[in-house]
């Protein structure tokens, strides 16, 4: 390669790192609202189990009225005890488990972007300089070949 040529590709290796180093800012605020999502979605499953568990505690303290010559409240009990801990709040909670696996992935996943864009910035950057090494050793070259020149020009 020609001197102009290694400057011009010196000029292209900076170019892709200036665009690496947009695309890893985009892609850390795009981590960053996941991870507040994931927040979100934690201490929404958070308050979802104590709610649960404050309504069994509660239902508990009604248990003493089952077996007194009320079907009813027997149904009530059993019915509720069911809506609490039943399918219904498994389901939910396997909703919410789901949601913060699929947040969690794709935070993982733009932390391996991020990862790779660093990595291509460090290839970027042994480009350059392996480029510049070129140059210097062209320049050397050079200067050698005009002292060569200067020298046989002085002898004759």
């Amino acid at each position: 390669m020609t001197k102009g040529e290694l400057y011009a590709a010196i000029n292209s290796e900076r170019a892709k790192i200036n665009e690496l180093n947009n695309r890893i800012a985009v892609l850390k605020r795009e981590k960053e609202e996941l991870t507040d999502t994931k927040t979100k979605l934690e201490s929404l499953a958070s308050k979802f189990e104590e709610n649960k568990n404050h309504s069994v505690s509660q239902l508990a303290e009604t248990g003493f009225m089952t077996g007194k010559k009320s079907k009813v409240i027997d149904r009530f009990f059993d019915g509720m005890t069911e809506k609490l801990t039943g399918v219904d709040y498994t389901s939910r909670v396997s909703g919410l488990e789901t949601a913060i696996s699929t947040v969690l992935a794709e935070i993982n996943k733009k932390q391996a972007d991020i990862d790779n864009c660093y990595a291509q910035i460090n290839q970027c950057n042994a480009n350059i300089s392996s480029y510049q090494a070129q140059i210097r050793a062209i320049e050397e070259a050079e200067r050698r070949a005009a002292e060569e020149a200067a020298r046989r020009a002085s002898t004759k």
